[in-house]
């Protein structure tokens, strides 16, 4: 039998993912386990929705690996590092508000460098060994998935859980929840397979 993560942390995923005919075939696939993700405050409300015979719904505590002073560091430093104008406007705009001028050099110089693909490259191998680890061993553990699947890759529960599986050496596919996401921060994680809902994103 073969298993399958997917992640659903923001509601758009079940519009985007769980509400179309993908996730109908997925379901009616002989020895296909899906296993759904979810912010453990709606583990009631999924199963209700989405639950199968083959269709079991995990809760986690969102965001409880990035909670911690490194979790939070790497995800500003993801974002401060992405070399987008709407990051650029966001920056402005936070400097604008709080006249924090420490903060905003060092936004300023990471943007900078983040012009640089090695150095994203090596701050990304950087997070994934400082950032906060085993925070998805046991549901690992628990079903043994044979691919994970990242509905919203730069959200911060789907990034340790691409790094958890990562370190188990489970394939990854991961898909861009929407098309403005990917000028907001840099991919902490790269999926084995990225998809893109239409052409301007996949550009």
């Amino acid at each position: 039998m073969k298993t399958i993560f997917i992640t659903s942390f923001h509601p758009h995923i079940s519009r985007n993912i769980l509400l179309t005919s993908t996730f109908e075939i997925l379901k009616k696939e002989p020895d296909m386990r899906l296993v759904l993700i979810v912010p453990d405050y709606k583990v009631e409300y999924f199963k209700e929705q989405f639950g199968e015979v083959n269709v079991f719904v995990e809760g986690v505590r969102p965001s409880g690996a990035n909670k911690t002073k490194r979790g939070i560091l790497l995800k500003r430093l993801g974002m401060y590092l992405c070399p987008t104008d709407t990051v650029y406007l966001r920056r402005q705009f936070k400097y604008y508000c709080d006249h924090k001028i420490g903060s905003f050099a060092f936004a300023w110089i990471a943007g900078l460098i983040g012009h640089s693909r090695m150095i994203r490259r090596y701050i990304r191998l950087v997070d994934y060994y400082v950032a906060p680890k085993r925070f998805f061993y046991p549901l690992l553990d628990k079903y043994q998935p044979d691919l994970i699947f990242s509905t919203d890759p730069q959200n911060d529960n789907d990034v340790s859980m691409m790094q958890d599986a990562r370190r188990r050496h489970i394939p990854i596919i991961a898909m861009v929840r929407s098309w403005d996401n990917a000028t907001q921060r840099v991919f902490r994680v790269f999926p084995d397979r990225m998809l893109a809902g239409s052409n301007a994103i996949a550009q």
